[in-house]
């Protein structure tokens, strides 16, 4: 288990990392108008190639962490359902961005990009069995290793003068390059035949994952939507300023996102076998999670304008204050990110479905309220309002239908100590902003332990959290594939 950490944090590390080299690119050598469409495209193409395999590997995850049999029987036939919602879903792409009157570059490079949906469900198939099978070093192996042809192929284009439709062919190719390498994967360790296709079989999965695709597809809709919007609401630059401090932001979230990622068959494992475990690591992991990751919003509050003049150039430094705001509501997104995990592995998908839709439609009155007023800056106000109502939402939730109990003051403790702590080192900004980093991270350390909101069984904890191999006990895949 602890390689499936250091593989996931690595993959959630570095692909930012990947994306955010690409993205200063394309600033800086296409310029912010076509930064704002990039990430547009980018963007759609994250919401609907969620719909592609809807939700079947979050599915296949959470059976097989308890059940690994039989995943040979739904490979086959859920690629043929994966290859029918990507030519439906291809489709939508097409008419939406025709139907938005976007420039014609803009419309054959979304086209091109939706090529790259049928290879995102293999994708998607390929990763939930690699999990199942505590094996997620091989989705660091596709995952890191599209990227890095991706940004490569892509920085060759622009050094000869393409722009977004190499971009998107680029895009598209890697796609298929790492689904045709996860086949082989799962073909060469897992052993797995390629049984004939059964009709009744696709229908099956059809009716079991609508819950799990729709709740899939809201998580991704509702952290996208803002700049879905603004792409429509405000002028390109607002839109490419609002870009670049949310690739910034995104690269924050790397450490509540592995964690996520690796606990979900952990809790729902426990949630079988042993209930109060699940409660425990559960609510101590919501406490974790906030403790580590104020410290980086303090770090934000005092670098933003200075991180995006250095990535980005002087131009985008005015969006400082765009990252400062997101920066506060990562802790939010953090908390209900796993809140909603612990819900979908309780085996309450449904209830995690109404509180994600009531969300995304908090958040598209928000933006369309405050984008008109406040731009770029009102976009990041609407995306934080809505993180901390569904974070609520979800907390109240895991408490009426679980049992988990996530004591308010829990939350708000470590939030009161970053600000406290936040406003002693504000004091230090008129020297230097290492000044003020400084002193913030060392009150915030301060107020925690003479608080005892932060204690020795926390950190115990969260060593347990990040090395939970007695949680799990190992496969010996040679012993696996001997038997059959």
């Amino acid at each position: 288990m602890v390689r499936n950490v250091i593989a996931t944090g690595l993959t959630l590390g570095v692909l930012p990392a990947l994306a955010m080299v690409l993205i200063v690119g394309v600033a800086r050598m296409l310029g912010v108008d076509h930064l704002g469409s990039y990430v547009f495209l980018t963007t759609l193409f994250t919401v609907l190639q969620v719909s592609t395999s809807m939700g079947l590997s979050v599915l296949l995850t959470r059976q097989f962490s308890v059940d690994r049999s039989g995943i040979h029987q739904y490979y086959p036939n859920a690629t043929v359902v994966g290859a029918g919602l990507a030519a439906a879903c291809g489709l939508a792409s097409t008419v939406i961005v025709y139907l938005l009157d976007y420039p014609q570059e803009v419309v054959v490079a979304n086209a091109l990009m939706s090529l790259g949906l049928l290879p995102s469900a293999i994708c998607g198939l390929n990763e939930a069995i690699f999990r199942a099978h505590e094996r997620n070093v091989f989705i660091t192996y596709t995952s890191v290793g599209e990227a890095v042809v991706k940004g490569l192929a892509s920085f060759a284009f622009m050094f000869m003068g393409y722009g977004l439709i190499a971009l998107a062919l680029v895009h598209t190719l890697c796609r298929f390059m790492a689904a045709i390498g996860g086949a082989g994967l799962v073909a060469r360790y897992f052993f797995l035949p390629l049984r004939a296709v059964k009709w009744a079989t696709c229908w099956t999965i059809c009716r079991q994952v609508p819950v799990f695709g729709g709740t899939y597809a809201l998580g991704i809709l509702f952290t996208s939507i803002d700049m879905l919007l603004i792409s429509k609401l405000a002028s390109a630059h607002e839109s490419g300023l609002y870009s670049a401090a949310l690739k910034i932001g995104a690269m924050l979230k790397v450490f509540p996102d592995s964690l996520v990622y690796v606990l979900f068959p952990i809790l729902a494992r426990t949630f079988i076998e042993d209930h109060r475990q699940f409660h425990q690591i559960g609510a101590k992991g919501i406490q974790i999670v906030g403790i580590v990751v104020l410290p980086l919003t303090l770090l934000l509050t005092w670098w933003a304008p200075s991180m995006l003049e250095c990535l980005f150039g002087e131009s985008y430094r005015e969006a400082g204050v765009i990252l400062q705001i997101l920066g506060w509501g990562i802790v939010a997104t953090a908390w209900h990110s796993l809140m909603g995990t612990m819900l979908v592995a309780a085996n309450k998908e449904r209830l995690a479905l109404g509180l994600l839709a009531v969300a995304v439609l908090l958040n598209i009155v928000f933006s369309a309220a405050l984008i008109g007023w406040f731009h770029a800056v009102g976009a990041a106000v609407a995306s934080v309002l809505a993180n901390i109502l569904l974070m609520e939402m979800c907390r109240r939730a895991l408490q009426a239908d679980t049992g988990t109990g996530i004591s308010g003051w829990v939350l708000v403790k470590p939030l009161l100590a970053a600000s406290i702590a936040g406003a002693i080192g504000s004091l230090g900004l008129q020297m230097h902003p290492a000044v003020a980093s400084a002193v913030s991270l060392i009150m915030y350390a301060v107020i925690l332990v003479g608080t005892g909101t932060l204690r020795r069984d926390d950190v115990q904890l969260a060593r347990r959290l990040l090395h939970p191999s007695h949680l799990w006990p190992r496969v010996d895949l040679s012993a696996e594939s001997h038997s059959r």
